[in-house]
């Protein structure tokens, strides 16, 4: 989706910073059109829609989100212990296919004892950009 990324937003929307634009030809050349608000786009409204039934519920979790239970060979591959709050450990296990390994970094909060509930964090398109700092600032969040 086109300006789907937060800094792509209009600054109006939160966003930080400006756009440069050279209309070669003059602007009449463009069409009044792109000159207008972004539309956001379809939003689902969840509140309208029925609930599946608990057979097709049970079918998608056996289809959908079962997998084979093998040992994920899991290893530490660095320890980050600098910060007060937390602990950052870098480890990979083993991908499932091939001899293919995932990487994850596990936040672990220091003055606590486990075991802790899992939070899953997903990143979307920042993460390719090198903004580790981005989820660090929220880790630190209490």
């Amino acid at each position: 989706m086109l300006f789907a990324a937060p800094l792509a937003a209009a600054p109006a929307l939160g966003a930080d910073g400006f756009r440069c634009v050279s209309y070669p030809g003059a602007k009449a050349s463009v069409p009044e059109t792109l000159f207008g608000p972004i539309e956001q786009g379809f939003r689902r409204k969840y509140e309208n829609l029925t609930p599946v039934s608990e057979q097709e519920l049970r079918a998608f979790e056996r289809d959908l989100y079962s997998y084979d239970q093998t040992d994920l060979k899991a290893t530490i591959e660095s320890v980050d212990d600098s910060q007060e709050a937390w602990r950052r450990e870098g480890v990979s296990y083993h991908a499932g296919y091939g001899g293919e390994r995932m990487r994850a970094y596990i936040y672990l909060p220091k003055g606590f004892q486990g075991p802790f509930q899992a939070l899953v964090f997903f990143p979307g398109s920042f993460a390719q950009s090198n903004q580790r700092k981005t989820f660090e600032g929220l880790a630190l969040l209490r």
